[in-house]
C-alpha cells in the first residue's frame, strides 16, 4: 500500500477525523434514522472529550516511551563501526523573521540539541537524516547541517536527504553508509517516536542503541480531565505511532 494512501486513511481512522466521520454519517441519516443519528452524534462527542483530555494523552504517549535514557561511560567514546543518526522531524518553513528561508521545526531542533551533546561525549561520526517534500528547495537534513555548525560548531560526516518519513529514513540511511562499515547507531528522536524508529533500523540490519530525549510527563495532573487541543494534539501523535507501528508489523 502506497505512503499517500495510508496518509489519507489515517485522515479518517484517527482523530480529529474519525470524529467527523461519524458525525457525517450521524447527519446523513438524521431523518430516515433519528435515534440511531443521535446516538452516533453523542458518541462522537464522548470520543471528543477521551481523545482530548490530558490522562488520555499522557497514558499513551508513556505507553510509547519504552526505552530509557542512554547510559554514556568513556568506554563508549570513539566506538568503532558505530555512528549517532539524529532524524529530522520537519520543518518551519519560510519562517518570516528569517527572510523567509526555511529552518528546522522546534522538534528538529530538540533533537540536534540532544544529538549534539551525545556527539561531544562520543565523539563519532554524524549522520542527519532528513528529505524534502514537494517543491521545498532545500532538504532538511541540509538545514540541520547548517545549524549544527553554526550554533553547536559540530561537523556533521554525512547527511541523508532523500526521505520523506521514517521508513525512508531508515532505508536511505543504509543505502548512504552501505560501503562504511557502519553497523551500530546511537539513533537520536524523541522518547514517544523511538519505538517505532528503532524498528524501522533494526530491521535495516543496525544494531540499534536509543538515544531516547524528548519524554513526555508520566505523574498525574490536577487537569487530567479538562479537554484540551494540546491534549488532543498529544493524543493524535501518539495514535499516529501506534497506526504508523502496527503497519510495520503487518508488512514486514
Amino acid at each position: 500500500m502506497g505512503t499517500s494512501i495510508l496518509n489519507w486513511l489515517e485522515l479518517f481512522i484517527l482523530p480529529p477525523g474519525i470524529i467527523f466521520v461519524f458525525l457525517f454519517i450521524a447527519l446523513i441519516i438524521s431523518r430516515r434514522a433519528p435515534l440511531p443519528s443521535t446516538f452516533i452524534s453523542l458518541t462522537s462527542i464522548l470520543m471528543l472529550y477521551i481523545f482530548s483530555m490530558p490522562l488520555t494523552a499522557r497514558n499513551l504517549l508513556s505507553s510509547l516511551q519504552i526505552h530509557p535514557v542512554v547510559q554514556l561511560t568513556e568506554y563508549n567514546k570513539g566506538e568503532v563501526d558505530s555512528a549517532i543518526v539524529i532524524l529530522g522531524a520537519g520543518r518551519y518553513a519560510s519562517a518570516p523573521e528569517y527572510g523567509y528561508r526555511d529552518e528546522i521545526s522546534p522538534l528538529t531542533l530538540e533533537r540536534l540539541r540532544y544529538g549534539a551533546i551525545i556527539a561531544e561525549k562520543l565523539e563519532l561520526p554524524i549522520i542527519l537524516s532528513g528529505g524534502k517534500r514537494n517543491a521545498e528547495a532545500t532538504s532538511e537534513a541540509v538545514i540541520m547541517n547548517q545549524l549544527m555548525v553554526s550554533v553547536f560548531k559540530i561537523n556533521t560526516q554525512y547527511l541523508e536527504i532523500n526521505s520523506i518519513n521514517t521508513h525512508q529514513q531508515a532505508l536511505e540511511v543504509k543505502k548512504l553508509i552501505a560501503h562504511k562499515n557502519i553497523k551500530t547507531i546511537y539513533l537520536v528522536t524523541h522518547a514517544w517516536h523511538m519505538k517505532r524508529a528503532a524498528e524501522e533500523f533494526n530491521l535495516q540490519g543496525f544494531t540499534v542503541k536509543p538515544a531516547s530525549m524528548g519524554f513526555s510527563a508520566t505523574s498525574k495532573a490536577e487537569n487530567d480531565y479538562l479537554p484540551s487541543a494540546s491534549a488532543l494534539a498529544s493524543t493524535s501523535r501518539a495514535l499516529h505511532e501506534y497506526y504508523a507501528y502496527w503497519y510495520l508489523q503487518l508488512t514486514q
